[in-house]
């Protein structure tokens, strides 16, 4: 089997000049959906952990597809986040068959998940990562992929009202709210790279706003903050957006409350590798010391090393669901002082899009003064 790498590039014009009014030719189009993809829940396998003991016994928050079509009359992308663990290219694409619209393909349709772990598992055509439910669960993947194609003809459908908007980007940051999961991974690191950061993990989160052109009135904010969706552990027991699912809900909530009720709000995963929402120093549930740093193992009463008893823990403590509403809130506070912010930067179209695939078993690299090549994945 062999291993295909999705390259997309989406490109949008930067006005040069800061806070400068909009022009009438140059203003964006855009449109805005969004649709559930929860799908049935009662007894099935939760994604993230691939435990077979953890099954879904209930919903904590709905799971949602969020998607944004940017572009004119004929050229157009389509950026999706969407509360699930992974997207597979299978699901992707029986989406764009659903859609059936030859403005929308493969090639300028991008589909990203939260990476939230409790999702129902099921959902991927490589078993491995449907492991724990013994491959796929009739319902999930189609509720998924029916989501994801309904979220996307809604914002076609609003696209195709006309009604222009104003796009504009901030970077602010959240603190308080993530950890490097591996910091002594992240020393390993030359000094001088370190020496680039203030700090070992990315605390910045960089917000995509769309105004009515007209009332000035918000109508889509697409904000990008790293953070793993594991607030919630392998002990949970129900379907959740976890922390970016909170931010979603809590600002979403808060418009509608307005009289905003098509406001959408989507906040989508970036480079959140090895950045967890587990605040606190990881310590030893038998006995509350400091796990082995070099291991992230326990010893037993003989000394010797366990895994599975090393565990951090979010800025709630022992309360989960509190730990993903104080990182969501936080997420959600940030994104909304970067977007009502005048020093963004604005920005106006046209839009631009590059696909490509590439065959990652068979890739020529460098190291060590040699060479060598990728080899067949194994999943």
């Amino acid at each position: 089997m062999l291993l295909f790498l999705k390259c997309y590039l989406l490109v949008l014009s930067i006005s040069t000049v800061i806070g400068a009014p909009y022009e009438t030719e140059s203003s964006l189009r855009a449109g805005f959906g969004k649709a559930d993809i929860t799908g049935p829940i009662g007894a099935i396998p939760i994604q993230g952990y691939l435990l077979f003991s953890q099954l879904a016994n209930g919903i904590h928050t709905r799971l949602y597809a969020r998607a944004c079509i940017m572009g004119d009359a004929t050229n157009r992308v389509v950026y999706i986040s969407a509360d699930a663990w992974g997207i597979s290219g299978f699901a992707l694409e029986n989406a764009i068959r659903i859609v059936s619209n030859p403005l929308y393909t493969i090639k300028n349709v991008m589909v990203s998940a939260t990476h939230t772990h409790s999702t129902p598992s099921g959902t991927m055509e490589t078993f491995l990562y449907s492991s724990n439910a013994l491959g796929k669960v009739q319902g999930q993947r189609e509720a998924l992929q029916n989501g994801i194609a309904k979220a996307i003809l809604l914002a076609h459908q609003n696209f195709e009202e006309h009604r222009a908007v104003t796009a504009t980007v901030e970077v602010g940051q959240v603190l308080g709210a993530s950890r490097n999961r591996s910091p002594q991974a992240y020393i390993a690191n030359p000094e001088t790279e370190r020496a680039k950061y203030d700090a070992d993990v990315d605390r910045s989160i960089t917000t995509l706003t769309f105004r009515d052109e007209t009332s000035g009135i918000a109508r889509a904010v697409f904000s990008w903050f790293p953070v793993h969706g594991t607030s919630f552990s392998k002990k949970y027991h129900y379907v959740t957006g976890d922390n970016k699912g909170f931010a979603s809900y809590i600002w979403e909530k808060e418009e509608a409350e307005r009289g905003n009720t098509e406001f959408i709000a989507a906040f989508g995963q970036s480079n959140a590798g090895d950045v967890t929402p587990n605040t606190s120093d990881p310590t030893c549930l038998d006995s509350g010391l400091p796990c082995d740093s070099s291991s992230a193992s326990c010893p037993d009463k003989y000394g010797i090393p366990q895994n599975g008893m090393c565990v951090a823990k979010g800025p709630g403590g022992d309360n989960e669901n509190e730990s993903a509403k104080i990182i969501g809130t936080a997420s959600a506070r940030a994104a909304q002082a970067t977007s009502a912010g005048n020093g963004g930067r604005k920005l106006s179209g046209p839009v631009q899009f590059r696909h490509v695939f590439v065959d990652m078993s068979n890739v020529e690299i460098q190291f060590n003064g040699g060479k060598a090549s990728t080899c067949t994945p194994v999943l």
